[in-house]
């Protein structure tokens, strides 16, 4: 996957997982250009949520990640240097 298709798998994921902060918020679309970085508290998301998450990840990336991997990561942006295979900073 490339970075953008890992960047619109996270946001289709999340819309899945009826996590709204994204859309309400409007933190999409700065995270799609690659431009704005999107801490996973602002989110909202509660425990269903994150594992929802994680499932569409390993589903379309074949990635693992657990729920206490994910509030250890803090972010977006991190998370989809994960999944693409870049080492998070």
């Amino acid at each position: 996957m490339t970075e953008q298709q890992v960047r619109t798998m996270l946001v289709e994921a999340l819309d899945a997982a009826n996590v709204f902060a994204m859309r309400e918020k409007q933190l999409a679309e700065g995270f799609l250009a690659g431009i704005a970085e999107v801490p996973l508290d602002t989110l909202e998301m509660d425990s269903l949520a994150e594992m929802e998450l994680c499932i569409a990840i390993e589903i379309h990336a074949g990635v693992s990640v657990v729920p206490d991997q994910l509030r250890q990561i803090g972010s977006l942006q991190r998370l989809a240097m994960l999944v693409h295979g870049e080492r998070a900073p």
